[in-house]
C-alpha cells in the first residue's frame, strides 16, 4: 500500500502548479460508493467479492488550496492500493468555485467537500487521521471554501439554504 503521508500528498498535487504557485493546504480523501450499493454488492455477490468491487468503485483524491485556486487531483486506485499516479486534474478559481453549487461539512472526525460541478463532480470525505497534516489542512481549506459565499444546497445533501434577505424564525421560549 502507499505511504499515506502529508509528503505523498503534496508530491501529488507538485507537478500540477503552476510557475511561482504556492501551495497553502493539501489534504487526502476518498469518495465511495453509496451506502446501499455497496451493501448490494456486498450481500448480492458474497462478502469478499462485493468488498473487492466496492473498493475499485472507490475514487481517490488529494486536493490543494493555493494562492490562486483549488486543485483537485484524481489518483489511480486499485483492489489493495492506492497508486499516486494522476489520473484526472481539475482546477477551480475562487470565481469558478463561487459560481458553482458547494456544500462543505466540518465535522469532528472528517471534513466532506461537494461540488456540483457538471463536467467533474466532487462528493468526498476527507478523513482527520489519515496523516498527521489531513485533519488541520482539510478544516483550513473547507472554512476557506465556505467563506467564498454563503452554502448552497447541493442536491441530495442537507438543507436548503434561506433565499437572500429571508429573516430567520425568532429562538422559540
Amino acid at each position: 500500500m502507499a505511504n499515506l503521508s502529508d509528503e505523498t500528498f503534496y508530491q501529488a498535487v507538485q507537478p500540477h502548479l503552476a510557475v511561482g504557485e504556492q501551495v497553502r493546504h493539501f489534504g487526502y480523501g476518498l469518495e465511495r460508493p453509496p451506502a446501499w450499493l455497496a451493501l448490494l454488492l456486498v450481500l448480492g455477490l458474497a462478502v469478499l467479492p462485493g468488498l473487492a468491487l466496492v473498493a475499485l468503485l472507490t475514487k481517490h483524491y488529494v486536493v490543494a488550496l493555493t494562492d490562486r485556486r483549488l486543485i483537485v487531483v484524481r489518483l489511480k486506485g486499485g483492489l489493495l492500493r492506492i497508486d499516486f499516479d494522476t489520473k484526472a486534474v481539475r482546477a477551480y478559481t475562487p470565481a469558478e468555485l463561487a459560481a458553482l453549487p458547494l456544500q462543505v461539512t466540518l465535522r469532528r472526525g472528517f471534513t466532506e467537500i461537494c461540488i456540483a460541478d457538471s463536467r467533474a463532480p466532487l462528493r468526498a470525505t476527507f478523513p482527520r487521521r489519515v496523516s498527521r497534516g489531513n485533519g488541520p489542512n482539510m478544516a483550513a481549506i473547507g472554512a476557506a471554501l465556505q467563506g467564498l459565499r454563503p452554502p448552497l444546497a447541493v442536491p441530495g445533501i442537507g438543507s436548503p439554504a434561506p433565499s437572500p434577505g429571508a429573516v430567520a424564525a425568532p429562538p422559540s421560549r
